[in-house]
């Protein structure tokens, strides 16, 4: 199975919304390098939690680690 943008969005809406903001705000250069949502994880855990973004959808707050 070949990640496509389509399948990535499909699979994980809540993790796209979060980018769409994210890159909205900081512009269309925000990569991300790990993601799960439910059973489908995509790229590799950082190293540096101080990349890493709590987000609480119910909220609509982030708090960074």
């Amino acid at each position: 199975m070949q990640l496509t943008r389509e399948l990535l969005r499909e699979r994980m809406p809540l993790v796209a919304k979060v980018v769409d903001e994210f890159r909205a705000e900081f512009g269309p250069g925000v990569k991300v390098l790990w993601a799960k949502e439910g059973d489908f994880e995509v790229g590799k855990i950082p190293l540096s939690k101080s990349i890493v973004i709590e987000y609480y959808p119910e909220q609509n707050t982030r708090r960074g680690q």
